[in-house]
């Protein structure tokens, strides 16, 4: 009986021992399993919040940049033929444009009540949607997506004739896969749109599209019309001169290194014996003389005909009564070429010449200089050294072959060249305005009609009416020559002579009617 009970006991303990085990693998194995749903559910909200915060204002400021880059250039492009409106406050209520931004921003779709004519462009994959849709598949393989994003209260407005600024707010929601964790952001947007480098809508519009390719660049040199002002080049002691001419300086020791298809856009400077007696000078464009004839000089040409008595070019200065110092071109005729005496002159003092086409002019000077006297007869006036003035106008030259625009309040802003007759309005703020020049304005206008207006764009476009006036040393009109010659290729370039003596003080070198 006791070996019986102690059996028994034996058994009801292992069972217990048993029991306490299996119980406590059990209490282990839940444990675990609790733990591996904590650390699951902590892993996808790690997921959820590292993908978010790597969605900085700042970043979301730069895919904005671009994506409202590619918006102003699509509306611009857009408004040659479909152009915006106005708002109801006028040419200066932007309104429109504004709201056009801002729908493209969302889904690259402005609204056809937008436009004059209803009709609007679309561009999906330059928007935002497209971005979270991109975003989307980049995130999909850590299994988190943005399931919701909103934007509001976008504005826009100019801040500076070459830039734009943009703001909104930006709300958006992140959530794993399965659903069960979701974060929510909201970002406060704020950017710039720097308008250098865009096409010019109205040029587009007003060629009809067949000047697309004009951009619109600034440059801090030339913020306003005055600072393309000529700066009159002093210290060379002018004594007499002869008629006018802009080109490339070249000393004389350098002159029979020119080819001879380039002599004519060439001054050469030179002592009076040495410009005499070069058998090419009237191959050259002008010429400086660095010292006065010798007193008595014989005036004879190679066939030793006295010419006693003449005006005709070269020496200004009288001898025993007569100015009859000639100066015989290449095949032995007397030349008529513009000229100045200066005996203090020095290359060094003369601006280089910007480089338009390479390194090759890098290191060539260039220069304007203009005598009242224009012909042989006017003795008088080719003695008076304060009708000689030498010039320095590569700044304007620079801002007109580089097609920079500058700032005046008569002309319209960016904005404002998104609307139908743009040249008919004007900002006060942020009015711009460039030269239109060259072949591809005769290309898309006629010969005729660039050489009869003036090359200030709102002239141009509305067709101002004259008088005009050529300006010395600019395209078609770099000696006396090309400015007489109606059928030069690239036109000859003018202004109005109220747009000279109101906006561009360019007077001093324009030609008036006195070439």
């Amino acid at each position: 009986m006791i070996k019986t009970r102690k059996g028994f006991l034996f058994v009801v303990t292992i069972f217990l021992i048993l029991t306490y085990i299996l119980l406590s693998i059990s209490v282990w194995v839940k444990a675990i399993e609790a733990s591996e749903r904590s650390y699951s559910e902590f892993y996808k909200e790690s997921n959820v919040e590292l993908a978010i915060e790597q969605i900085t204002e700042e970043r979301i400021t730069e895919v904005s940049t671009m994506v409202l880059n590619r918006g102003l250039i699509v509306l611009a492009d857009h408004s040659v033929n479909h152009w915006l409106k106005q708002g109801p406050n006028g040419p200066e209520d932007y309104s429109h444009i504004e709201a056009s931004l801002g729908e493209f921003l969302v889904n690259g779709s402005p609204k056809a009540e937008h436009f004059e004519d209803g009709q609007a462009p679309s561009e999906y994959h330059s928007s935002m949607s497209a971005w979270a849709d991109n975003l989307n598949a980049s995130l999909s393989s850590i299994g988190v997506y943005v399931v919701h994003f909103s934007i509001q209260d976008f504005s826009l407005s100019q801040t500076s004739h070459d830039k734009l600024e943009y703001s909104y707010s930006l709300s958006f929601t992140m959530r794993d896969k399965a659903g069960s964790t979701s974060v929510e952001r909201d970002r406060q947007v704020k950017g710039e749109i720097d308008l250098n480098g865009f096409r010019d809508p109205a040029i587009m519009r007003e060629s009809n599209g067949k000047v697309a390719s004009r951009r619109i660049f600034f440059n801090s040199a030339y913020d306003e019309p005055s600072s393309l002002l000529p700066k009159e080049i002093t210290g060379f002691a002018q004594e007499a001169g002869q008629g006018w001419f802009y080109g490339f300086v070249v000393e004389f020791k350098d002159a029979d290194s020119i080819p001879a298809y380039e002599r004519k856009q060439h001054m050469v400077a030179g002592t009076y014996s040495q410009l005499s007696a070069y058998p090419g000078i009237g191959d050259f464009g002008a010429m400086i003389v660095t010292t006065p004839p010798s007193s008595g000089a014989t005036c004879t040409d190679s066939n030793n005909v006295l010419h006693e008595g003449e005006k005709d070019t070269f020496n200004p200065i009288s001898h025993s009564g007569t100015d009859c110092s000639v100066v015989l071109s290449s095949d032995g005729t007397a030349t008529t070429l513009p000229f100045v005496v200066a005996p203090k002159f020095n290359i060094s003092e003369v601006p280089l010449c910007p480089p338009m086409n390479g390194s090759a002019t890098l290191d060539r000077h260039c220069m304007l200089f203009v005598s009242a006297a224009s012909g042989i007869d006017e003795l008088e006036k080719k003695k008076q050294p304060s009708n000689i003035h030498f010039y320095d106008i590569e700044d304007l030259r620079d801002f007109t072959f580089c097609g920079y625009y500058t700032q005046n309040s008569k002309s319209p802003s960016f904005l404002q060249r998104l609307f139908n007759q743009s040249y008919t309005l004007s900002s006060n703020e942020f009015g711009i305005e460039t030269f239109i020049i060259g072949n591809y304005a005769v290309i898309a206008f006629g010969n005729s009609a660039v050489d009869g207006l003036s090359n200030l764009d709102r002239e141009f476009f509305l067709e101002t009416g004259g008088p005009y006036s050529f300006i010395r040393g600019m395209p078609g009109c770099k000696d006396r020559s090309m400015c007489q010659a109606p059928n030069d290729y690239t036109g000859r370039f003018s202004l109005t002579d109220s747009t000279i003596q109101s906006d561009y003080p360019l007077g001093v070198i324009s030609c008036g009617n006195n070439l």
